[in-house]
């Protein structure tokens, strides 16, 4: 049995004229929200054996608000190329690659890769996954290189307006 969580960034803003899209910023709502949704992942005292981050600017905002709650050694953070716009054949290539020591992957990235992919594993998950939103799911496979569709069972899935007290 594996896990595997996925988070997608928290509301970027569009509103950077001549910034690539690669560098947009977290905006303000993002700014609020990742911090709500951070508690909620520590609160479910989750910890990961590898968080891999798309390297995009939002990601690694998400990111860096994410690991001042989770207690996630250095070593076992990496940032990921291939997550930045990768759909989903690309997602699972690259889960299939995670090491077996590894019992449970956190990745944080993009639509629609990531809604897609949990679609894909469950296929009962009918949630898109707004900004800011997480899905924890429960994989029923020994191996990484086993990820196929539907092998998986939702644990549960937070997004910020389910988890702010607004």
């Amino acid at each position: 049995m594996k896990f595997l969580t996925l988070m997608r960034h928290a509301k970027s803003s569009w509103h950077h004229e001549g910034v690539k899209d690669f560098d947009r910023p977290l905006n303000n709502r993002g700014l609020r929200d990742a911090p709500i949704v951070a508690q909620h992942l520590s609160d479910q005292n989750l910890q990961p054996d590898l968080l891999w981050i798309s390297p995009a600017e939002r990601a690694r905002q998400t990111a860096a608000i994410v690991l001042e709650k989770l207690a996630i050694p250095e070593e076992q953070i990496c940032y990921k190329e291939e997550i930045y716009d990768a759909g989903l054949l690309q997602l699972l290539h690259l889960i299939r690659q995670a090491p077996e020591s590894a019992e449970y992957v956190m990745m944080i990235g993009h639509n629609p890769g990531f809604s897609d992919l949990a679609c894909i594993l469950n296929p009962r998950q009918d949630r898109n996954l707004v900004t800011g939103a997480v899905v924890h799911l429960q994989l029923d496979i020994g191996s990484w290189k086993a990820i196929n569709k539907a092998c998986a069972t939702t644990l549960w899935q937070a997004w910020p307006k389910m988890l702010s007290k607004d």
